[in-house]
């Protein structure tokens, strides 16, 4: 339905942009205490991360810039050398979310049980720095860029189960060439 977007465009509806106090009959109240009517609300949030949770000296070293935490494998801070503290799945965005969350989750449970060596700070440091150079030299501004990965998902996949001393190739023969990587192909990681 282009309803919507036509009117906008011929100026046949008006936006205002504001905190909304409480919705009222026929509109809503703003902080500032302004009555508006309304058809229609259209609550469009948006979403900022914080880190206010963590400790003053810990949100310090993330170094959190303007597009984003960048993180060693898009999960381990480079400077907390504390393995404890470990983002599973909230700074990276890919196409199959869900199969790059299991594998966050295996990846970091490695390192907590030992079974994989923690690189050190500044090979961590090194591996941020050209990721970050690289999405900087490319993708548009976004305070999410840090974390995108999307069509790249698969040689991110990659690098981990190289991490972890797993076999990158999942399918057999001629499927590793030509069908696509999906959620399934990466099942028993744990068991191995």
């Amino acid at each position: 339905d282009t309803t919507f977007l036509s009117k906008w465009r011929q100026a046949k509806l008006q936006g205002k942009q504001g905190t909304v106090k409480r919705l009222v009959k026929n509109g809503v109240e703003t902080e500032l205490g302004e009555v508006i009517e309304a058809d229609v609300v259209i609550c469009a949030t948006g979403w900022n991360k914080t880190y206010d949770y963590l400790p003053a000296q810990v949100q310090q070293s993330l170094n959190v810039q303007s597009d984003g935490l960048h993180l060693h494998r898009h999960c381990i801070p480079a400077k907390v050398r504390d393995i404890s503290l470990a983002f599973c799945g909230s700074e990276v965005a890919t196409i199959s979310n869900i199969a790059t969350y299991a594998l966050h989750a295996e990846y970091i449970s490695r390192m907590l049980k030992g079974v994989m060596a923690l690189p050190s700070e500044s090979e961590m440091r090194y591996e941020c720095d050209k990721m970050r150079a690289w999405k900087r030299s490319w993708m548009p501004e976004t305070s999410s860029r840090a974390s995108l990965v999307l069509l790249h998902q698969t040689h991110y996949h990659d690098q981990l189960l190289r991490d972890m001393g797993l076999p990158e190739a999942r399918k057999c023969c001629l499927s590793e060439l030509f069908c696509p990587y999906h959620p399934m192909d990466y099942n028993g990681i744990m068991k191995q």
